[in-house]
């Protein structure tokens, strides 16, 4: 039972750094004012891909949609009508909603 979970933690653990690192110079975590390391993406890789492990296929393609679209440049986004920014809001909406739903019940 447990080589699903680590199978599919691993797959979203993957695709989660991947899409951080894609545009590193000018990335969500560069906009945010961290500086940029390995280290500090594989955190958040790790603790995105434990929040979404028990969640469905779709919820989790959704975020890594949203986390891609969040690292693109800014001209290729602004294609779509709406600011990068906005694309990793919803990102964490999507992670967070679970929890929070969770915590109060």
């Amino acid at each position: 039972m447990a080589t699903p979970f680590f199978g599919k933690g691993t797959a979203i653990f993957v695709l989660t750094f991947i899409t951080l690192t894609i545009n590193a110079n000018d990335g969500i975590i560069s906009r945010l004012g961290l500086e940029f390391g390995y280290g500090l993406i594989a955190l958040v890789s790790l603790s995105v891909s434990t929040l979404l492990i028990g969640q469905r296929t779709v919820v989790i393609s959704m975020v890594i949609a949203m986390s891609l679209l969040a690292n693109m440049p800014k001209e290729f986004v602004l294609n779509f009508g709406l600011d990068r920014d906005l694309y990793m809001g919803i990102a964490t909406a999507i992670i967070l909603a679970p929890v929070v739903s969770r915590a109060m019940h």
